[in-house]
């Protein structure tokens, strides 16, 4: 099987289960780079406080343990944060594809 066809379907399994842990390890595995990593987080949270509250400790944990860059975890830290706490995206700030946040790529179908 191509890899990316595994990794795409790695990534479903873990989003259609809300499995943040899931993305998580597909990410420190390799099978995810930084964007698919926070794509699949957004996907697996959307619409549930209770996991996107869990992927966020989760991130934190793996940050800690050294297994996700910095960069790497406040870029998904703060997506997620958008996520959990704006209470409607700004999507009419962002128009140029470059300085939109993962989410509003998201929302808009561009990831």
């Amino acid at each position: 099987m191509h890899p990316t066809i595994a990794t795409a379907r790695l990534a479903n399994i873990a989003i259609v289960l809300n499995e943040p842990k899931a993305v998580l390890e597909a990410y420190t595995c390799d099978q995810l780079d930084e964007d698919q990593l926070v794509f699949a987080l957004l996907a697996c949270c959307r619409g549930n406080t209770e996991i996107t509250g869990e992927a966020l400790s989760l991130l934190d944990q793996y940050h800690r343990r050294g297994m996700i860059d910095t960069s790497v975890f406040l870029t998904a830290k703060t997506e997620l944060n958008l996520l959990m706490f704006s209470s409607q995206p700004n999507f009419s700030a962002a128009t140029d594809r470059s300085t939109m946040t993962a989410l509003d790529r998201f929302s808009r179908g561009l990831m």
